[in-house]
């Protein structure tokens, strides 16, 4: 539990997962929505937005994940916070522009 290994971990979810996972979630969505054609735009509208707020809640979320919680605990404490951004994350969706 370095702090090497901590900003390792937490810049590789920040900078490589983080936005692979939100614009695949714009984009399923607008998928189920039966809106193939919209994918585009909802991405490059919303994914900044949204990884603007990700990047205030996340890698304070994951240090002290990575660095405090017992790995027993990791998957409650990381499932209590996405509960609150899935929150966020279905009123971006459902957000017009």
């Amino acid at each position: 539990k370095s702090a090497a290994a901590v900003a390792t971990k937490t810049a590789i979810d920040q900078v490589l997962w983080a936005p692979i996972f939100t614009s695949v979630f714009f984009g399923s969505m607008k998928l189920m929505d039966g809106k193939a054609d919209e994918i585009k735009t909802e991405i490059s509208e919303k994914l900044w937005p949204t990884m603007k707020v990700n990047w205030t809640v996340w890698p304070l979320a994951h240090v002290v994940n990575f660095r405090f919680i017992p790995s027993s605990q990791r998957i409650l404490y990381i499932n209590v916070i996405q509960v609150g951004y899935n929150a966020f994350l279905s009123t971006m969706q459902a957000a017009k522009k």
